[in-house]
């Protein structure tokens, strides 16, 4: 009888084992690990370090929507796990190893209501739906009869009331709570005429170790887990006016809070609206506030779903590298932190010069501190351009024997 399980001989995936727990502790979000696992399935599952893959492919791969994937892909991207460069029929896409250099993953803080050991009293409504995220810490059991708690080992209470009128009180010592809007727990007391305490037996308790925080309610049922990084203002003018703060070119603000209102982000769009705008600034276009194109056409023509390259890539970094290593402190360090997409346009094309020996680089530089007077004025850009380099190779600028 034929072995239907899956054998190695069909085809299998070679990942080294430290690059695999840098990945299992990213901290990555449902929807990145798909893709991510889909990229490498693309890659490595065939012996390649990078390859040219389109969004519809993940999409297909990941079952996710082209608009989810583009945000995870972009994500993944932006904390440099993921290298991203123009591909001949897309993007090249392939995983960055050198996972030292990856962005650590960013957390919104929330104030503590609650620190320390001590018992915590929180004062709710009866007939509030009420939302209590615990730490890993066993909530002691309650006497009230009939209520249901969902427990998260996290620490954050949110409450919504509904009446003002009594209220019952939860003594919990060791429970330490912070307030932030999120809902995972429903209580809802048999007798919601008279106050009472919760202090032991009665209570069901279901505890779920999560460590993303997942916002479902009666009236808003999501279909995914949505993992919230940030919580901003309802108002459409307060969130605005925090685009607005942001965006570098500051004219036609009525046209911009226009379109604005039209789109009337939610707050997974804001913040992607956001982190594209940090995105843009960096590039070296948005530098000059002229070249800046106004909120309103930007808002209108979705422009932070632009694919812009703000980074060198490790293989460009490697070249910078070996220029400072050789002659930086003579002819001046190229700073890594600075993008700049002509210098980079410039180190693709220098890659290319020699066909039969792509590593011909890492002898360059080295080879011109010792034997090239380089013209004043110039530098890295001057050296890997055509022109440079066919001069130095060509003998015109190599130190003669004293």
């Amino acid at each position: 009888m034929q072995d239907e399980s899956p054998q190695l001989e069909n085809g299998y995936t070679r990942l080294a084992n430290e690059l695999m727990d840098a990945l299992i502790g990213a901290r990555l979000t449902a929807r990145q690990w798909a893709v991510l696992m889909a990229v490498i399935r693309k890659t490595y599952g065939f012996n390649k370090k990078s390859d040219d893959i389109g969004l519809s492919q993940l999409a297909s791969m990941t079952g996710l929507a082209k608009a989810h994937v583009s945000v995870a892909v972009r994500g993944l991207v932006d904390r440099r796990i993921l290298i991203r460069e123009v591909g001949k029929f897309g993007h090249h896409i392939g995983v960055n190893k050198r996972y030292q250099t990856w962005v650590e993953v960013t957390e919104s803080v929330t104030p503590k209501a609650s620190t320390g050991d001590e018992g915590v009293t929180k004062l709710v409504t009866l007939n509030a739906p009420e939302t209590i995220e615990i730490s890993d810490q066993k909530m002691d059991e309650a006497q009230a009869p009939g209520v249901t708690e969902s427990v998260t080992p996290t620490v954050t209470e949110s409450v919504t009331p509904e009446t003002p009128s009594e209220g019952y009180q939860i003594s919990n010592p060791g429970v330490t709570e912070s307030v932030t809007p999120t809902v995972t727990e429903s209580v809802t007391p048999e007798t919601p005429s008279e106050g009472y305490q919760i202090s032991n037996p009665g209570v069901t308790e279901s505890v779920t170790p999560t460590v993303t925080e997942s916002v479902t309610t009666k009236d808003n049922p999501s279909k995914d887990n949505y993992q919230k990084t940030k919580t901003f203002p309802h108002s459409l003018r307060e969130r605005f006016d925090i685009f607005w703060s942001l965006y570098p070119r500051k004219v036609e603000k009525k046209s911009a809070q226009k379109a604005f209102d039209k789109l009337c982000p939610d707050d997974s769009l804001l913040e992607e609206i956001l982190v594209a705008l940090g995105r843009a600034s960096r590039t070296e276009q948005w530098k000059q506030k002229k070249f800046v194109p106004h909120a309103s056409t930007w808002i209108n023509n979705a422009r932070w779903q632009d694919e812009l390259t703000v980074d060198y890539s490790p293989k460009q970094l490697e070249v910078i590298e070996a220029f400072n290593a050789s002659l930086g402190e003579r002819l001046g360090n190229v700073d890594l932190g600075v993008f700049v997409e002509d210098r980079a346009s410039l180190i693709d094309d220098f890659l290319t010069f020699s066909r039969k020996d792509p590593e011909f680089w890492r002898r360059y530089f080295p080879w011109v501190a010792e034997n090239v007077d380089v013209p004043p004025r110039c530098g890295f850009e001057w050296l890997i351009g055509r022109e440079g380099f066919t001069k130095v190779k060509g003998g015109q600028f190599t130190r003669t024997a004293a």
